[in-house]
């Protein structure tokens, strides 16, 4: 799936999260095999196979997460989205 902005992806990634939903969370990710992922505190993660893992991992877990998404900045250009949230 391709978002029609970096909002709408950073919406469908804490949706997923949320739900804890793996296949709708692996729909944010690229799909290419350079696609990279750092989850806090982890290691740096290449490659669809890696992220897609991690993320089984971390949604397997009997808790579901609740976000209340806070943002302190947005940029924005033609090649990168940056989002800082509290």
């Amino acid at each position: 799936m391709r978002f029609d902005s970096p909002l709408s992806a950073e919406s469908a990634f804490y949706d997923a999260f949320g739900r804890a939903d793996h296949a709708a969370m692996m729909e944010v990710w690229g799909s290419s095999n350079d696609t990279i992922c750092v989850h806090p505190m982890g290691p740096r993660l290449v490659g669809r196979e890696l992220i897609s893992d991690s993320w089984k991992l971390i949604l397997a877990g009997e808790s579901r997460r609740k976000f209340e998404i806070r943002p302190k900045s947005r940029t924005r250009n033609e090649n990168i989205a940056v989002h800082v949230l509290d």
